[in-house]
């Protein structure tokens, strides 16, 4: 069971809007009332939704601007990893979220997406019909995702629990088995490849 709002807190988040219950579930998920006032006025109703945006260090009017471009807090090549890639190719003041959707709607994911804007190619009509000549999404293996060599991989007889607890989240022995350490493994896995496309691409691309 949760936590309930103390009494003395009450009357405040009753003043920010808030019924007993609702303040108990944002109080739960560690809001405070302003916080949580911050995301119910960006139609953020679901304190458990809120908390996932924010666990990937989303404000509330971000995550709104993210939501309206059709990403949701639940997606497996997540916001988070789409900001990052266009936040070096992108002023502060461009609207990350909407050249995410051009790309995301042009077929690429976020990890397809950074090989070309990589390349200098940051219109993904061109990086589509580029892909489309060549069948393959990817320009290039981006430099994030080649294969690691870890101080771990000399311990792997040890079994340590650094290495199968993300194995375990993202495929298992197939990603140890095929030389990738747990945090190319993970970079991988949220890309949606498999770790038998992940070594083949990887090998097409060494030394390129």
């Amino acid at each position: 069971m949760g936590i309930d709002v103390p009494e003395e807190d009450r009357a405040e988040w009753r003043d920010a809007g808030f019924t007993a219950d609702e303040a108990d579930q944002w109080y739960n998920c560690g809001f405070s009332p302003y916080y949580a006032k911050e995301w119910t006025d960006n139609a953020f109703g679901d304190p458990y939704e809120a908390d996932q945006w924010s666990a990937y260090g989303f404000k509330a009017e971000e995550a709104a601007s993210w939501y309206d471009a059709g990403f949701t807090s639940l997606d497996e090549d997540h916001p988070e990893l789409w900001r990052d890639t266009l936040a070096p190719v992108l002023r502060p003041d461009q609207e990350k979220h909407w050249h995410a959707k051009e790309w995301r709607d042009a077929g690429f994911n976020h990890a397809q997406a950074l090989s070309w804007i990589e390349e200098g190619v940051l219109d993904p009509q061109n990086a589509k019909a580029e892909a489309q000549k060549t069948g393959n999404k990817f320009h290039h293996l981006p430099e994030m995702y080649v294969k690691h060599t870890p101080s771990e991989l000399a311990m792997l007889d040890t079994a340590t629990e650094s290495w199968l607890s993300p194995y375990g989240l993202y495929g298992g022995k197939d990603w140890e088995r095929l030389g990738f350490s747990p945090d190319a493994a993970k970079a991988w896995a949220n890309t949606g490849i498999s770790p038998a496309t992940a070594a083949e691409l990887r090998e097409r691309y060494a030394g390129k």
